[in-house]
């Protein structure tokens, strides 16, 4: 019971200590970072307005229309003792609900590989030619297929979503790492499907979407692109203010504020800020290319609605949000590299 106990006060202690560190939280560690930094240089604190993150379109814009081919009644009976029977049947069971998109592809690639076996048993040259052409729409509809179990299932929509906060600071590899293994796993599968390999396993695919329903790392790192580059230009303003002004260090020799002024740099810039940076890039880079690299294997029938988001998203690019991360940590860099100059503190000098 004592052990018990003590295990809670630890639990409470450290909940409190978290609480009440400025920099366990995304928002709170860049927010306190500008302050400091206006406080230091004898600036006023000036935070902006944070853009929002964007969202997939909807679900209705991105979801490809599938023409649906119904063999009869009469071409069912017809493949009786085929095992294409007994998936058009489990398929005919369920009309009244609706299919899951992956639930689909898996349909239609069972009914693409029992209709293989069916062809050699079905003697009427009719119904032979009838079977033949449904394949052959089901094959061309395939792609359209697999787009609809990519980027309409709910899963992938949580993934992006940028209601849930920012990418923890302590978030660490290992989660991305995962999701980044799933993708490209995904992304193989799906290439063998279009490439006519059609006997694919998605048991994978499906335990994959399974665990994204609890993870929305593509939506925080998106979250904290755009904190980063709002709090990192408001600090680079302040810079900015500080350098117009009259030299910080008179003859480049430092003095008490330049000295002042230099521990923050080391102790909550590099110690703290420029972390997070590079643990966002890192994560970024990873998760980021992955869906990219699954969109553009099926950018042939990417919906026009989906192309302004993975323009401005899920390609890295300088004329989108990872572009102005990339140019404000850069200006910010540059800046503070002027104002050290100034006192002769800038590292490496």
């Amino acid at each position: 019971m004592k052990r018990h106990w003590t295990l809670v006060v630890v639990l409470v202690l450290a909940a409190l200590l978290s609480a009440c560190d400025p920099f366990a939280k995304p928002d709170s560690l860049m927010e306190e970072y500008v302050k400091r930094l206006a406080r230091v240089l004898n600036l006023d604190t000036q935070l902006s307005d944070i853009e929002a993150s964007p969202r997939l379109p909807r679900m209705r814009d991105r979801r490809l229309e599938i023409e649906a081919v119904d063999l009869g009644m009469l071409d069912f009976l017809a493949f009786y003792g085929c095992d294409l029977q007994h998936v058009i049947g489990e398929r005919t069971a369920i009309l009244g609900r609706v299919m899951q998109p992956l639930n689909l592809l898996q349909y239609e690639l069972q009914f693409l590989a029992a209709a293989q076996d069916c062809l050699p048993e079905i003697t009427n040259e009719q119904r032979r030619a009838r079977l033949q052409a449904v394949m052959q729409h089901k094959q061309e509809n395939l792609p359209r297929v697999i787009w609809n179990a990519t980027w309409t299932v709910p899963e992938i929509e949580n993934l992006l979503s940028p209601s849930r906060g920012r990418y923890p600071v302590d978030a660490g590899m290992a989660g991305v790492g995962l999701l980044v293994d799933q993708l490209q796993d995904i992304h193989r599968r799906f290439e063998l499907l279009l490439a006519g390999d059609h006997p694919q396993d998605l048991a994978p695919v499906a335990a994959a979407y399974q665990q994204w329903q609890y993870r929305s790392d593509g939506g925080q790192l998106l979250n904290s692109a755009r904190l980063l580059t709002t709090r990192l230009d408001d600090a680079s303003e302040l810079l900015k203010q500080r350098l117009t002004d009259a030299p910080l260090c008179y003859q480049g020799t430092p003095n008490q504020r330049a000295r002042q002024m230099h521990g923050m740099f080391l102790s909550v810039y590099i110690g703290e800020v420029q972390p997070y940076i590079s643990s966002v890039h890192r994560a970024a880079e990873q998760l980021f290319s992955a869906l990219a690299q699954l969109a553009e294997q099926q950018a042939a029938i990417m919906p026009d609605s989906m192309q302004d988001y993975y323009q401005q998203t899920l390609l890295r690019s300088e004329q989108n949000l990872w572009g102005e991360l990339d140019n404000a940590v850069q200006q910010h860099t540059e800046l503070w590299q002027q104002l050290l100059d100034q006192c002769g503190m800038r590292p490496g000098h």
